[in-house]
């Protein structure tokens, strides 16, 4: 095989396969996009013993969250939009409700747990959602 017909097919091949390889991570990227995820920020001065997270007919429970980490969940498609439900293994337990998540539609939200008991909630929607299919309207 002469040095020039190897060129020609590295010239073919190689875009080819970049194209294919871009086209397969864009896809999956819209695709993961639609799921919905939660993380939950300690940002206590101490270790939270126990904390339990509800939303969507689903929930999740974490043992031991130190100061400083977090607790990330992916809700399972399944169910419809809710409330928010945590709760600390505290003494009394503390429960915070509040927020709105739906388990598809890519939604990102983040509660940060502060010293005093104060949950913060923020959320938002994937940027490839926004980006693809348009930001949701909202009614307040």
């Amino acid at each position: 095989m002469s040095p020039s017909h190897l060129w020609n097919r590295k010239r073919i091949w190689l875009p080819v396969l970049s194209v294919v390889a871009l086209t397969a991570a864009v896809v999956w990227a819209a695709r993961e996009s639609n799921a919905s995820t939660v993380v939950v920020y300690n940002e206590t001065l101490d270790s939270i013993a126990g904390l339990r997270l509800a939303a969507s007919g689903q929930s999740t429970t974490r043992r031991n969250l130190p100061e400083g980490e977090s607790l990330l969940w992916t809700l399972q498609p399944k169910g419809g939009g809710s409330e928010l439900e945590l709760e600390l293994a505290t003494e009394p337990p503390h429960v915070w409700k509040g927020g709105y998540i739906e388990p598809t539609g890519g939604f990102r939200v983040s509660l940060r747990i502060f010293e005093d008991g104060v949950v913060e909630y923020h959320a938002q929607i994937s940027i490839w959602r926004r980006w693809f299919w348009g930001a949701p309207k909202i009614d307040e």
